[in-house]
């Protein structure tokens, strides 16, 4: 980090970079039964949870990707 930006020393393809982007929002922002971004992540206990707004769903998520 330098002055509040990331600085990466080393050159990442484009397509890396939104391929792990596309694979963060499947897990921890898209409703896995309604399809919309309408999300919160919760925790319980020691689990991770993304609970849809739009419908309602509750699902446990991975902690990393």
């Amino acid at each position: 980090m330098e002055n509040g930006r990331l600085v990466l020393n080393n050159k990442i393809p484009s397509s890396k970079i939104n391929a792990k982007i596309e694979q963060y929002v499947k897990e921890f922002v898209i409703c896995k039964e309604c399809g919309k971004p309408d999300t919160e992540l919760m925790k319980e206990n020691r689990l991770s949870f993304i609970r849809c707004l739009a419908c309602g769903a509750k699902h446990p998520v991975r902690e990393k990707i």
